[in-house]
């Protein structure tokens, strides 16, 4: 009885210094030391604005787009820029056949000139016949007669100078030139086209690019929840933009 309390007393010693021995502080085994106190930053908080955005899926397109068209008829005689180049306004573009218009002003001058001078005659017989009248030679017939004529070549000079004002319009017409600055774009037709037969033929359009416009839809959620947004866009114009 006696051996076997003194065996036990004996395992139970060494246990005890067997895990005596396993705890020595950590800076005997060399374990890693503690981490570092952490740095901790600090903001103040202020009351700012923020502004919104709304993303979509938009298309550029020229501030203007304008389309030149052959306003008379005639066969295209030259292109004077080459597609997709640059133009400003007032540059050449293209240029119709103008034989048939230089000959109408012509004609129209001439006939200008040929009513003016019917017109100084009958001034002049007006004259002649209001100095008979007084005389009683003449009847008041023939001196009613001589007014109308005067009135009528009067009537027959305007009718000419607007025929001839017309001619000279057509004539213009011929040289096509560039109402802005922009790009020109692909010519759609080509030189030897017969242009101008059934209306005003579109040959190209010219693009303004400084500023341009930006087309996007909206959808109805985005309008129902910001409509404080979208209010006011009629006076978002050119000059709100720049």
């Amino acid at each position: 009885m006696t051996t076997s309390i003194k065996a036990g007393l004996s395992i139970f010693l060494f246990g005890a210094l067997s895990a005596a021995s396993g705890c020595e502080p950590a800076s005997k085994t060399g374990a890693a030391p503690p981490p570092p106190v952490p740095t901790v930053y600090v903001a103040t908080v202020e009351r700012r604005d923020l502004n919104l955005t709304t993303e979509a899926v938009a298309t550029l397109d020229g501030y203007v787009n304008a389309e030149i068209r052959a306003r008379v008829r005639g066969f295209l005689k030259a292109q004077s820029y080459k597609d997709g180049s640059a133009v400003k306004a007032g540059d050449p573009l293209f240029s119709i056949e103008a034989d048939q218009y230089a000959a109408n002003v012509r004609v129209a001058r001439a006939n200008v000139a040929r009513a003016k001078a019917a017109g100084g005659r009958d001034r002049t017989l007006l004259e002649r016949s209001e100095g008979l009248s007084q005389t009683g030679m003449l009847s008041q017939q023939d001196l009613d007669d001589a007014r109308t004529g005067v009135a009528d070549s009067t009537g027959r000079v305007d009718g000419a100078e607007a025929e001839l004002a017309q001619a000279q319009l057509d004539l213009s017409y011929t040289q096509i030139r560039s109402p802005i600055s922009g790009v020109a774009g692909v010519a759609s037709v080509r030189v030897g086209n017969l242009v101008g037969q059934d209306g005003p033929t579109l040959l190209t359009t010219v693009s303004q690019l400084d500023p341009m416009r930006v087309s996007f839809a909206l959808s109805e959620l985005d309008y129902v929840r910001f409509p404080n947004r979208y209010k006011g866009f009629e006076g978002r114009d050119l000059a709100w933009a720049q």
